[in-house]
């Protein structure tokens, strides 16, 4: 965001307007995200309400989703990426915890859980029924059930371990 600054500023008197275009293009995409976001998280609870035979109310969940997002966004604004010195869990500021917590730990555990539940549950074979449909080969059916069971699951736990290693400060390797 700095240097587009500069190349709004280098566009002469129509950098203003492209820049405002620009940013008002990035709000709306950073609203829409979110509410992609949202929706995923209040639709697993109304389904789970419907799973227990009772009403899902998505007003309600989503203001609570909205709420605990809330929560978590002022705990990382408090702690002003970490120069206010509020409790840092792990040595992180909040920003870097929850980053770290995400995408360096539930991600690889997720793909992991995946890849288990692609290869050994799902099976390729319904996979592979799926893309066979309208007469389309799986060429590589054999290559993929077997990266699918072992060498995917086998690089998701090096990875998980690399991040815990780094998270934790283990000193696993190296």
């Amino acid at each position: 965001f700095v240097t587009l600054q500069d190349v709004f500023a280098a566009m002469g008197t129509l950098g203003p307007v492209f820049g405002l275009i620009f940013y008002i293009l990035v709000f709306i995409a950073a609203i829409t995200s979110a509410i992609s976001l949202v929706e995923v998280v209040t639709t697993f609870y109304i389904d789970k309400a419907h799973a227990k035979g009772q009403p899902g109310n998505r007003k309600k969940y989503t203001i609570l989703t909205c709420l605990a997002i809330l929560v978590l966004a002022l705990i990382v604004a408090a702690d002003g990426l970490g120069s206010n010195g509020l409790w840092q869990p792990l040595g992180y500021c909040w920003l870097d915890f929850m980053d770290l917590w995400s995408e360096g730990i539930m991600m690889p555990l997720g793909a992991l859980f995946m890849c288990i539940f692609i290869g050994y549950e799902y099976k390729v074979d319904t996979l592979a029924e799926e893309i066979e449909v309208n007469g389309n080969r799986f060429r590589t059916k054999g290559f993929y059930d077997f990266c699918i069971k072992f060498v995917a699951p086998i690089m998701m736990v090096m990875i998980l371990l690399g991040q815990l290693d780094t998270f934790f400060r283990l000193g696993l390797f190296g």
